[in-house]
C-alpha cells in the first residue's frame, strides 16, 4: 500500500536534503526516504514535518488530486523540454531534449515534464543545471516557483510567483529586488514547479 504525501515538493522547495529532514524528525535517512515515497505512514512525524516545512498538517498529508482524465495513467519517465537561450531563458519551440525519470508522486500525470534551470538567477532556491519537475495541473500559490511563457515566441523562464491580475503577472527573480511584471496574453503558459533534483 502507498501513502501519498506532499513531503517531496515541500522539502525541495526549501532546498533541504533527505538527511536534514530525517535528522529533524528523528529517523534514519532511508526511513524518511520511504515516507517520502509513500511506502511508510507518516504517523507521529506529521507535526514535526509540518513545523519543519512551515505548513499545516493538511497541506502535508492531503494527497494532490490528479485531474480526472489522468486516472489510471502511470508512467515512469517524462520529457525534458527547453534549450537554453541565455542564463535566464529557455526556448520551447523544439521537441524534448531528453527523457528523465519521473518522481513517483507524478507518475499519474501524463502532462508532467521537466526543465533544466538555465542560470543562477533563482539561487539559492534553484541553481543552474538543476532539474525542475513541472506539474501543469498543480494550483499555484504565492512564492511558488513557476515556469512562465515570456512571449509568443515560446521563450520561458523560471521565476517566483507573487500575484496576478486580469492584465499582468507579478513575479520575482532572486537576483534582483525589483519585481518582474509581465503582461498576460491569451494562451500564456504559467506552470508550477512540483519538485527539484538538486546537483
Amino acid at each position: 500500500m502507498e501513502y501519498p504525501y506532499n513531503s517531496l515538493a515541500l522539502r525541495t522547495t526549501l532546498r533541504l536534503s533527505q538527511s536534514r529532514v530525517a535528522d529533524a524528525i528523528g529517523v534514519s535517512q532511508p526511513e524518511y526516504g520511504r515516507i517520502e515515497l509513500g511506502r511508510r505512514q507518516i504517523g507521529t512525524h506529521a507535526q514535526k514535518l509540518a513545523d519543519l516545512f512551515e505548513v499545516d498538517i493538511d497541506a502535508l498529508t492531503e494527497p494532490p488530486e490528479a485531474p480526472e482524465h489522468d486516472q489510471g495513467y502511470v508512467s515512469l519517465t517524462m520529457p525534458v523540454h527547453g534549450r537554453p537561450i541565455d542564463r535566464m531563458r529557455l526556448d520551447f519551440k523544439c521537441e524534448s531534449i531528453e527523457m528523465t525519470s519521473k518522481p513517483s508522486h507524478m507518475a499519474g500525470n501524463k502532462d508532467a515534464y521537466a526543465v533544466y534551470c538555465p542560470g543562477d538567477h533563482m539561487a539559492p532556491r534553484v541553481r543552474a543545471g538543476e532539474l525542475l519537475f513541472i506539474d501543469p495541473w498543480r494550483a499555484i500559490k504565492s512564492s511558488d516557483l513557476v515556469l512562465v511563457q515570456l512571449n509568443d515566441n515560446d521563450e520561458r523562464a523560471i521565476y517566483e510567483y507573487i500575484s496576478e491580475s486580469d492584465q499582468s503577472l507579478t513575479l520575482r527573480s532572486l537576483s534582483s529586488d525589483e519585481p518582474v511584471v509581465l503582461e498576460k496574453f491569451e494562451g500564456q503558459v504559467v506552470h508550477p514547479v512540483a519538485g527539484i533534483k538538486f546537483l
